[in-house]
């Protein structure tokens, strides 16, 4: 039989339980660190709780002695990624135009709607790419530039007839005879 003592324990533990329940439960950013976890790939959990457990250690430790010792502080990044980005080796099958074409597209529209500083942060890292690489931006650009002339030249998909090339204008050719279609 239970003394008045464990009872009371007992009361006492309940009752924190309960109100760290409500407290949890009425958290909006709680709730969200829950979906998250739940949504996240069980493979993927480990490897995001150590970093996030490496960084609040590291932001706490922070916070001790930033005032004292080291006059840094640590804020959260808001554009913090936890995910690397891993490009895998291409293999031997073709591009898939629509996806590249819907990459392109989406990269213009971001430069867009960039900062204006945003051509100052470009030049930057342009500046520490080597020479080769910067070879190969300017050949990709150039590519695009000529197929952009060339979508001009031959107008938009379901025209009945694109407009002759040069190659279908030159000198001799005959009128009469058939165009490419």
């Amino acid at each position: 039989m239970p003394h008045d003592d464990d009872l009371r324990e007992l009361g006492v533990l309940l009752e924190q339980a309960r109100g760290l329940t409500h407290e949890l439960r009425d958290d909006a950013l709680f709730a969200r660190l829950l979906n998250v976890f739940a949504r996240m790939p069980a493979g993927d959990r480990g490897v995001v709780i150590g970093a996030l457990e490496r960084e609040v250690q590291t932001r706490c430790v922070s916070q001790d002695v930033a005032d004292d010792l080291t006059q840094i502080a640590l804020r959260p990044n808001p554009n913090a990624q936890i995910y690397l980005r891993v490009v895998e080796k291409a293999d031997e099958n073709p591009v898939d135009m629509l996806a590249f074409l819907r990459a392109a597209y989406n990269l213009q529209r971001g430069i867009d709607a960039l900062d204006p500083r945003w051509r100052g942060m470009v030049l930057m890292a342009l500046r520490q790419i080597d020479p080769t690489g910067r070879a190969s931006i300017e050949r990709f650009n150039r590519t695009i530039t000529e197929l952009l002339a060339e979508a001009d030249r031959l107008g938009p998909v379901g025209d009945p007839e694109p407009p002759p090339s040069a190659e279908d204008e030159s000198p001799g050719s005959n009128d009469a005879s058939p165009r490419r279609s």
